[in-house]
Formats: structure tokens, C-alpha cells, sequence
């Protein structure tokens, strides 16, 4: 080798790779379609709702299919797409599986893999007597519904009213699963559930335990304790965001927080957790969003692994980044050294499918997209954001288009940071 080969080669290595040089919020072009990969329903249109990675990296991703024919009601879809965002045609029929459950429409909410890696979905749907909560199961391998899974893969929400939804859900080690159930006559209740779709009598009261605060959803953390999220009443019609932490056999600790509770000065009923995720030293993180105004920001707050709110983090307890218009936060994700990216529902303030980059101390990563922000298309919402195990930034969600009259499902794939390992949040 002669020593000018050997200097273009000396200086060729010390050159960043490409993907070291790119923003973390730019497209991977190897992905799909030049980055994104775009959902086509014969008869029906669709917009992203959830997604998950298998564990061999395979993409899940929840859709409600609504149909082109009005006289056709809505239903749910679950579609896969191989690690390349290609569609994975051995999954259901050509690559989706597409269920409607009894009397009305259906519309899918959150999107989950067992212990067993099988796929489970939280929708609500319309029964005899109204509109109640349903968790469906699908087989990981087939996505065809399992049969062996509560009626024909499907179970209903114990009828107490006209309006029993499910809040949340988090599958359990032992195959079992839990669901937050919201009732306007008996409250807030944690129910068990078999790997079968049985309620397991050996939970609580009959396979139920009454939650101390208003459930409004469930993060499972690494040690496989469970923080319940929502609100409490702190004075007559004045409320507080609220957490509680439960093991998976139904016991609260009441050391979380005061007496059990963690709270956080935010109306309870005007804020709601639209996400969250946990750092390594066992914080929570939780993106709330604005019910009752019309919101503008995502703001971000953690609890410690006692259930103390920190001040310290963000700006005086709060990571809050205004996006100019109505928005809310749909999902979230942790890399290793605790930076955190945020999805929004940012369609209202005319936006595209939006992420926020967060540093660990919830000041924001100016180094992600424009000063911490990523904005894909014109007009959209995001509702899944997942780290791949090769550091990619998978963005999942709804984009319009110019005109607003269609809508489809995306899958989007961001550089990200290659040198980072995958860690999951909870949505």
C-alpha cells in the first residue's frame, strides 16, 4: 500500500458515518417507501391509532378502518410490516386482520403484546345494551383472532351500564390481564382476567379491586409493579391528577405518595395522561394533555420511585413545549440514558405528524429536527412513537391530505440515534 492510499484511508476513517452526521429526526430513505410506509384498505379509509414491536422487530400497528360506503359501519384493523416496512402478507389476510364487534361501530383505542407475545387491543364497541369497553386477542404468529380468548376472541367489559369502557390495560407475567374499568354507577375498578379472557376470582373481591383514585389509565413498570393514573377529589368539585401504585396481585402500596396517593397540582378532570414511560432509576414520566381548554402544549411531569412530584425537573416541575395550537400528547418512548421523545395529536393546530425531543432533565433536545421538534406532511397525527433495537425512530400515526378529504395510516421511520440500545415506553 503506498502512503497516499494509506493517508485517503487514515482520513476516510476518521469521517462520521452517515448516520452520524444526519439529524436524528430525518427519514431513513431505506425504510418503505423513501422512510414512510403508507396503509391501503380496499373499501376503507384508515388512520393510525397504536403500534408495538414484536420481538423480532416485526411492526404492529393498530388502525380504525372507517369505509367509503356510509352504510357500512366502522371497524378495527391490525396490520404488520416486516423490520424494512415492508407488508408482511402472512399476517391475517394480505397483511391485516379486520374486526367489528356487535351492534355499531367499532373503535380501536391501544394496542399491546402478552406475555406470549399475542397481540391485545383496548376499543370500545356497541352491545345490547350500548357502548361498552372490549379487549380483543390475536395470535402473535397468525394475527387471526384467538379463539380460545374470552368468545371468539373477545371480551366484553362486565355489564354494570350503558357506558363501561376500559380506561387501560396491562398484560401480566402469569398470562393474566388487567383492565381499568370505568363505570358511571360503580366508579373506578381494577379487574383480572385470565390468559383465557375469564376473570381470574382469586384477584381482589371476585377478580376486582376498587382503585383509589379515578382510573384513567396503566403504566406497568420494569419490576412489574403497576402506577394507576387519574384523579382524586381534594375538595368538593375540586380535583387533583392522581397516581396510585399497585403489585400485580391487587395490593396498593401505601407508602406511594401521601397515603398511598401521588398527586400534581393539575385539575384532574381539566388535564388527562395522554402518555408515559420510565427512566433507570425507576421515575415516572407522564405527558399530560388539557380536556376542558383548548390546549397548546404538551407538558411533561415526573414522580419519583416514592411517588414524589419533581420540582426540579423541567421548568418548576414542568416540561411544557407549545406547539401554537390544539394539541395533545398520544404517546411516548425512553432511550437508556433517559432522553425521551413525545408524540402529538397536532392535526386541530394544522400541523403533521409532530414529535418533541426531550434531554433527560426535560429540558428540550435541540439537536432533534427544528430546536426539538419533528414535523412530517402537512396535516396529521401521530399516535405511536417506538425505538428499534438498531436505534431507528419509528413514528406511527394518521397523515390528511391537501384537501382533507382522505386519510391513511403511516409508518414512518426517523434515523434516530444508532448508537443508542431500544428501551419501550407506555402508552
Amino acid at each position: 500500500m503506498n502512503h497516499r492510499w494509506r493517508l485517503t484511508l487514515a482520513l476516510w476513517l476518521m469521517l462520521p458515518s452517515a448516520a452520524a452526521m444526519a439529524n436524528p429526526a430525518d427519514l431513513d430513505t431505506t425504510f418503505a417507501m423513501n422512510g414512510m410506509a403508507r396503509l391501503s384498505l380496499d373499501g376503507f379509509g384508515n388512520s393510525g391509532q397504536d403500534a408495538v414491536l414484536q420481538p423480532d422487530g416485526k411492526i404492529v400497528v393498530l388502525s380504525h378502518a372507517y369505509p367509503d360506503d356510509a352504510a357500512t359501519i366502522d371497524e378495527l384493523a391490525v396490520t404488520r410490516y416486516n423490520p424494512d416496512g415492508t407488508l408482511d402478507l402472512g399476517f391475517g389476510s394480505g397483511g391485516t386482520t379486520i374486526t367489528n364487534y356487535g351492534f355499531g361501530p367499532t373503535y380501536p383505542l391501544s394496542l399491546q403484546l402478552t406475555a406470549a407475545n399475542d397481540i391485545l387491543v383496548r376499543a370500545n364497541g356497541f352491545g345490547s345494551q350500548g357502548q361498552v369497553g372490549l379487549l380483543i386477542k390475536y395470535r402473535g404468529d397468525t394475527g387471526m383472532l384467538d379463539e380460545q380468548f374470552g368468545d371468539g376472541g373477545i371480551v366484553a367489559a362486565p355489564s354494570t351500564s350503558p357506558a363501561d369502557f376500559f380506561q387501560g390495560s396491562v398484560p401480566l407475567s402469569d398470562s393474566g390481564l388487567l383492565a381499568a374499568l370505568e363505570s358511571p354507577y360503580t366508579g373506578s375498578m381494577l379487574v383480572k382476567y385470565t390468559g383465557a379472557g375469564e376473570i381470574d376470582t382469586s384477584f381482589g373481591d371476585q377478580g376486582v379491586v376498587t382503585s383509589p383514585v379515578g382510573a384513567r389509565g396503566l403504566l406497568q413498570l420494569p419490576d412489574g409493579n403497576i402506577i394507576v393514573t387519574g384523579y382524586h377529589t381534594v375538595a368538593p368539585e375540586q380535583y387533583e391528577m392522581a397516581f396510585a401504585k399497585m403489585d400485580a396481585s391487587g395490593t396498593f402500596d401505601t407508602t406511594y405518595g401521601e397515603g398511598g396517593i401521588a398527586s400534581v397540582p393539575l385539575d384532574g378532570l381539566g388535564f388527562y395522561v395522554g402518555a408515559g414511560g420510565f427512566q433507570h432509576d425507576g421515575s415516572v414520566l407522564i405527558a399530560v394533555g388539557e380536556a376542558l381548554v383548548r390546549p397548546r402544549s404538551i407538558i411533561v411531569i415526573r414522580l419519583d420511585p416514592k411517588g414524589t412530584w419533581d420540582v426540579h425537573f423541567g421548568d418548576a416541575g414542568f416540561a411544557s413545549t407549545d406547539l401554537g395550537g390544539s394539541t395533545n400528547p398520544t404517546s411516548m418512548s425512553v432511550l437508556p440514558n433517559d432522553r425521551f421523545v413525545v408524540g402529538s395529536n397536532s392535526e386541530m393546530a394544522y400541523r403533521g405528524m409532530t414529535l418533541v425531543s426531550y434531554l433527560a432533565d426535560g429540558s428540550l433536545d435541540t439537536s432533534f429536527g427544528d430546536a426539538g421538534i419533528s414535523e412530517v406532511g402537512a396535516l396529521g397525527l401521530t399516535a405511536a412513537v417506538l425505538f428499534q433495537p438498531n436505534g431507528g425512530l419509528l413514528e406511527v400515526g394518521t397523515l390528511w391530505n391537501d384537501d382533507e378529504t382522505q386519510a391513511a395510516t403511516v409508518v414512518v421511520r426517523h434515523v434516530g440515534w444508532p448508537d443508542e440500545l431500544f428501551r419501550n415506553g407506555f402508552d
